[in-house]
């Protein structure tokens, strides 16, 4: 699973490689500063518009640019809370938050982050108590602190020369590839993609466009080849607290015929995310199947799908209700 993230304040405009991601089936996160957005709301046109339909993500950042390691309890809490609701506000679904700063080390912050509504809290930084860039590598099934997330920090060199964040693709790679092997979890934080001072005027913590965009190649080809899950913050999130709460019984009620339940018993309007179901069919009964049919128990399908090799990969709505997965014969 990959997540690249903006810490780069609202698009105010359709930058050109929001059109580069789309034009190549690609993605990335923004970040919510919810004071920005109050006081320009017409920054939102982009994301209803054109981000979020073409799968772009967001997470939130803070009422203001806060460093909320500053701040008590009671502050911090206030700030994490009044950034959720007006998130909700806009129309979001606020599920994963990402420190200003990287700034939640302090354990009252990461309190008040939990208590505030978020599902998970990224840093930013490489590393925390030992643990990253790699989340979840092997059998891990959860990080061993949501609120704490490790991050890959990304800025070019000729920005500034900083051993702890990762300069340029051969970097990057060097952190990425080995945890796509893992099957982890890596997540990269960019600042003015493009302000290099070559494509635009230099902003803060730039990293070259070019850079960026044989980055983003690299992940093309590994979702083409079916080994990369590139995902919005949000939805990891959700899919791993889904995961590790859901329950699945498989029941045959006639022949080629089988009832499924997936429910994982948490809160439908927080957890909204599909969980992946896997079977191994075997060669005798893959010769006497040509497709499979997925309904509810009132007969809406919900897809079909030709039948080509012993793995099946099925993605299901936990519910509290049963699915119905009937194999058509040749």
């Amino acid at each position: 699973m990959y997540t690249p993230t903006l810490d780069d304040g609202p698009p105010s405009f359709f930058d050109v490689e929001n059109e580069w991601l789309i034009e190549h089936g690609l993605f990335m996160d923004y970040e919510i500063v919810s004071e920005i957005y109050d006081l320009l709301p017409q920054r939102l046109i982009p994301f209803h518009e054109q981000l979020i339909p073409n799968g772009f993500g967001y997470f939130g950042h803070g009422h203001a640019h806060d460093n909320h390691d500053l701040f008590t309890y009671e502050e911090a809490l206030a700030s994490f809370t009044l950034n959720f609701q007006r998130m909700e506000s806009y129309g979001f679904r606020p599920v994963a938050y990402a420190y200003p700063y990287g700034a939640g080390i302090e354990n009252s912050t990461v309190e008040a982050l939990r208590d505030s509504g978020f599902l998970s809290g990224r840093l930013h930084r490489k590393e925390f108590e030992d643990y990253g860039p790699c989340i979840m590598p092997g059998d891990e099934l959860e990080p061993p602190d949501w609120f704490r997330l490790p991050t890959l920090p990304m800025q070019s060199f000729d920005f500034e020369q900083r051993a702890d964040y990762v300069n340029n693709p051969e970097e990057f790679f060097s952190y990425f590839e080995p945890c796509i092997e893992q099957g982890g979890w890596i997540t990269s934080t960019y600042h003015g993609i493009g302000h290099d001072g070559v494509n635009r005027p230099i902003s803060w913590g730039f990293y070259y466009r070019d850079e960026f965009y044989a980055e983003m190649l690299r992940v093309k080809e590994l979702m083409e080849e079916g080994t990369l899950w590139l995902a919005q913050l949000n939805h990891v999130t959700l899919y791993v607290y889904q995961r590790n709460a859901a329950t699945v019984s498989f029941n045959e009620i006639e022949e080629n015929t089988f009832e499924i339940l997936v429910d994982d018993n948490l809160d439908r309007d927080r957890f909204y995310h599909e969980l992946t179901l896997k079977f191994n069919l075997s060669d005798d009964f893959l010769s006497e199947v040509k497709q499979v049919v997925i309904s509810n128990t009132t007969n809406n399908t919900f897809f079909e799908i030709d039948l080509n090799e012993t793995e099946l990969l099925v993605n299901l709505l936990p519910s509290s209700f049963p699915y119905i997965m009937n194999f058509i014969p040749k």
